[in-house]
């Protein structure tokens, strides 16, 4: 938070002045007392030359330091600046990892997140809980073409339209992390329940890739890392929630709803 980013701000910059300033300052101070005597006595310069060079090495080194000292405040002005397209401040992430412990089956599994959902809804302070398999910082390897539908050639990748990010989220996710919804809706589970046609839902980078020009409500698309082969119709489009290390535009990614990919 901003507490820790400015109390390393502070300790970098304490640090480049006591270590490195001063140091140079009373070695350049004592250096030329000495360079004055040395003077006097008719010194060959030999000493003297070498004690500039020794200054001179930390005078650069100081330089370096208080350079570098600039850089990380630039680099965290940008971090701290950074529009990712989500809000991180006030939300609260728990991991979650039930295999081994008895919900190794659909039933279990589900009734486990509903248990989840309930029961962190009942505390005051929370306003809203959203769950997802993978976070917006959280690139990972869960990434893999999409294809517009239909698709003739799975395989061939003049069929691929991009390459994205593959999360599966549920009907809350975007309201608990504030990514706005752009067109269409978000996750219904009275309309897109296990049993019911795969709905997806495009990030603005994904439908603009996918759908150029057009409107990508209603349309369906594939994507190779989902074995079914089965269309995901899309039901709604959404800001583009990024790594800040990523220009805007450079994080495509499609959603998919949890009750319909628990296998």
């Amino acid at each position: 938070d901003s507490r820790v980013l400015l109390f390393a701000l502070l300790a970098t910059v304490a640090t480049s002045l006591i270590f490195g300033l001063m140091p140079a300052f009373r070695t350049t101070e004592e250096v030329s007392g000495a360079l004055s005597a040395a003077g006097q006595r008719g010194s060959t310069g030999v000493r003297g030359l070498a004690w500039d060079i020794l200054v001179g090495f930390e005078v650069a080194m100081t330089v370096v330091l208080v350079t570098a000292s600039g850089l990380l405040v630039r680099s965290l002005q940008e971090i701290v600046g950074a529009d990712t397209g989500f809000h991180a401040e006030g939300v609260l992430v728990v991991a979650l990892d039930p295999s081994g412990q008895g919900f190794d089956t659909e039933e279990t599994r589900t009734a486990l997140y509903r248990d989840l959902e309930r029961e962190l809804s009942l505390i005051p302070e929370v306003a809203t809980v959203g769950m997802a398999n993978r976070l917006p910082l959280q690139a990972g390897t869960w990434t893999g073409p999409v294809l517009r539908s239909p698709v003739s050639d799975r395989e061939n990748r003049e069929e691929w339209v991009a390459i994205a990010g593959w999360r599966v989220a549920d009907d809350d996710y975007f309201a608990s992390l504030g990514i706005p919804v752009l067109a269409g809706r978000v996750f219904d589970p009275a309309l897109d329940g296990p049993e019911g046609p795969p709905v997806a839902i495009l990030n603005r980078s994904l439908a603009e890739r996918a759908f150029p020009g057009e409107d990508p409500l209603g349309k369906q698309v594939q994507a190779l890392w989902d074995r079914r082969e089965e269309d995901f119709t899309v039901v709604g489009v959404v800001a583009e929630a990024r790594d800040w290390r990523r220009q805007p535009g450079a994080q495509p990614e499609m959603f998919v709803y949890w009750p319909q990919r628990l296998e």
